[in-house]
């Protein structure tokens, strides 16, 4: 199988501010500074397989102290059936019971955790405070 390249990491601060300046529902830098890490480059796994298959991601947000074990990441390879390469992303199990089913510690999570863009896994993630339009529709 042959994976897009990762980018670097220089190349994925231009890519977080390629995000900053596409947000069109909140101010997308200001809400999500503090929570901004310098991104670092994490293999997860891929919970869809039939053998343990990982991929390269990278890890650009964490949302502790307010919320343990949250972060954001990136992959090029994306992840469900549209390929989106932004998702939320537990740093442990907590949220299952210690069952890895449910794409606890180490794994990428489900579908529903990735979009297409920055913005909307921020604001999915629970951690946007910003008050969102009415027309507010996840892409």
């Amino acid at each position: 199988m042959n994976l897009p390249l990762q980018p670097s990491k220089e190349e994925m601060k231009a890519l977080i501010q390629a995000e900053f300046a596409a947000a069109t529902y909140i101010p997308l830098q200001e809400a999500l500074a503090p929570y901004l890490i310098e991104p670092f480059s994490r293999m997860l796994v891929w919970p869809y397989a039939k053998l343990p298959t990982t991929f390269p991601y990278w890890i650009i947000a964490n949302f502790a102290p307010h919320r343990p074990g949250l972060t954001l990441a990136y992959s090029t390879h994306g992840h469900g059936t549209r390929g989106d390469s932004w998702g939320i992303v537990r740093d442990s199990d907590d949220s299952c019971g210690g069952d890895d089913s449910c794409g606890g510690d180490d794994s990428c999570g489900g579908d529903d955790s990735w979009f297409i863009c920055l913005e909307d896994a921020f604001i999915n993630s629970g951690m946007c405070t910003q008050p969102l339009p009415p027309n507010y529709e996840i892409r």
